[in-house]
């Protein structure tokens, strides 16, 4: 196993339990591995490919004609375990976000043989937080490897084989007011810092632009949304609180860029009459991911698709956030049949992980 070229090592690459267990699986196999880090403390993540890592020193970033995107952790819940049978339904956490297709696609690498292809798979370890220190690092920063592809396939949206064309884009902010504590009993004494965040948080979700609502959280329809989070403030029940704060998670379509929604919404907090109480400041941005279905590679994997689930393939829209919004390249979604993401009846059919499988083997002979 060996270390990228100019990248920060892993601290302790065999204390990494699940990526370390993923290696040891190619032992003995021509495929090259190459461990990967922001820094020693930041999650790691895996690059499995048919070619080596660039030398240091060369100039030279790792590119591969296909990229296959997976990541390996999973959202907490209570109590983790897998249940079902290989002829039905399986039950679990992350047997479909996303473990189950990273480990069909893992066993179909195994079984191809590296020489005839031009192929390579990033597994990361941080997707669920953001993938800040693990796809924007390895496609975006400037610091990173600048891995790059003709053409990626990420399982990761596009349940039950639709294919992704967009997902929302994801702007997050934090509200801090000030204002002045005092005894409760005497509220005119202070100045109540939860009363002007409930004000800021209701300015913003109905921020209006060229007479249009910005937002709207009502229904399923293709809009763009805004969510409070996370609200504090106060200490104890008999104090006016002098500060308060809130967390607000943003998704927005192609109607915005991050920069257009950003101007928006900070002018409206500058020319509210509590802009001198009122501190906003970015907690997470990620731009929109687009993957038109007029590109070659869309159009080749929705006849492979249908060619093997027998049916026509539908477009899908997608409300949530992947790491391949990190990624300047096209981007391919789709995934098996399943359901409960983040809930504690997660589920994949593990049938149509076989047909998954057969989906992928087909693109990859395409393409790689």
């Amino acid at each position: 196993m060996q270390m990228g070229g100019g990248v920060p090592a892993i601290a302790d690459w065999e204390s990494d339990r699940p990526l370390h267990s993923l290696g040891s699986r190619w032992a003995g196999t021509a495929w090259h591995l190459t461990p990967i880090a922001k820094s020693p403390s930041a999650s790691p993540m895996l690059y499995i490919s048919s070619k080596p890592w660039p030398a240091s020193g060369s100039g030279a970033k790792p590119f591969s004609k296909v990229l296959i995107l997976g990541h390996v952790d999973v959202v907490p819940m209570a109590t983790y375990g897998i249940e079902g049978e290989p002829t039905g339904v399986i039950r679990g956490r992350g047997v479909s976000d996303m473990k189950g297709p990273v480990a069909a696609l893992m066993h179909l690498l195994k079984s191809l043989n590296p020489a005839n292809l031009d192929l390579a798979m990033l597994v990361v370890t941080d997707e669920e937080i953001g993938g800040i220190d693990g796809a924007k690092f390895a496609f975006a920063d400037a610091e990173g490897p600048h891995i790059s592809c003709d053409m990626c396939l990420c399982p990761d949206g596009g349940d039950n084989f639709k294919l992704v064309t967009h997902e929302k884009g994801v702007f997050r902010i934090e509200l801090t007011a000030s204002g002045k504590s005092a005894h409760s009993a005497y509220p005119w004494n202070g100045d109540n810092a939860v009363l002007t965040l409930i004000d800021e948080i209701g300015r913003v979700g109905s921020i209006q632009h060229d007479g249009k609502p910005v937002f709207d959280n009502v229904g399923p329809q293709w809009h763009s949304t805004c969510v409070p989070t996370i609200i504090q403030g106060g200490q104890v029940i008999n104090q006016v609180p002098g500060s308060a704060s809130a967390k607000i998670d943003m998704r927005f379509t192609e109607t915005w860029t991050l920069d257009t929604l950003k101007t928006v919404v900070f002018g409206a907090l500058a020319s509210s009459p509590n802009a001198s109480k009122i501190r906003a400041e970015v907690v997470f941005e990620q731009p929109m991911l687009l993957c038109p279905p007029e590109l070659p590679c869309m159009i080749a994997t929705k006849k492979v698709m249908e060619d093997h689930v027998h049916h026509d393939v539908e477009y899908s829209r997608g409300h949530g956030t992947s790491d391949g919004h990190w990624a300047d390249f096209p981007v391919v979604m789709f995934k098996p049949i399943g359901g409960g993401l983040h809930q504690d009846d997660e589920w994949v059919d593990f049938p149509s992980i076989l047909t998954f499988y057969d989906i992928c083997a087909d693109v990859i002979k395409l393409f790689a």
